[in-house]
């Protein structure tokens, strides 16, 4: 499995917990890395270049943006590390024919996005409101954890939800997974 993570904290934005989040995604895919069945490529400070040029050079299954969102779009970072919005339709015209599998959109508010993806990828996971850095960094962890023990990627989403119901006292409803024809949410 590859896996391609990019994240970008524009200096002007509210502070996230990124390396913390890729910390936990690079412990959980650990076992995979040791056995050289599982790489993961991380891209900082995101620019909108970087998702082709890196989306054409490492041909992921999976792909994570770990960022700022809003309904009308992910935020990236510019040359300056300003803050720059990068469309859902942008974003689908870079995922177009790449065969990327998943892509996980761990920003807040990015339904939109993934509604605009959805029909280039098999499978996205958005959030349909503001999530905390420690919701975010738990999903992750869980999430592909049980990607790397060979869960489907429904039953990894559950068990992400799950750990998230435990933790946030019975709301976990800012997580939505969607796939392109049903019965896709297979493994990876």
């Amino acid at each position: 499995m590859r896996v391609l993570h990019f994240s970008a904290q524009p200096l002007c934005d509210e502070r996230l917990m990124l390396a913390a989040e890729l910390r936990s995604i690079a412990d959980a895919l650990l076992p995979g890395k040791v056995l050289n069945r599982t790489t993961l490529e991380s891209v900082p400070q995101a620019r909108p270049s970087d998702i082709d040029i890196y989306l054409s050079s490492n041909k992921p299954h999976v792909v994570h943006f770990a960022m700022h969102g809003t309904d009308a779009g992910l935020q990236l970072c510019d040359a300056y590390l300003e803050s720059i919005e990068y469309q859902g339709s942008s974003l689908a015209s870079a995922l177009k024919d790449m065969g990327v599998k998943l892509v996980v959109l761990n920003a807040c508010e990015s339904e939109t996005v993934a509604d605009e993806i959805k029909g280039e990828v098999e499978v996205v996971i958005s959030t349909t409101k503001k999530l905390s850095d420690e919701h975010a960094i738990v999903f992750s962890e869980v999430f592909y954890r049980g990607l790397q023990v060979g869960l489907s990627i429904a039953k990894a989403y559950q068990s992400a939800m799950d750990e998230l119901e435990l933790i946030s006292k019975g709301s976990s409803e800012f997580y939505v997974l969607k796939s392109r024809e049903p019965g896709l949410e297979k493994q990876i």
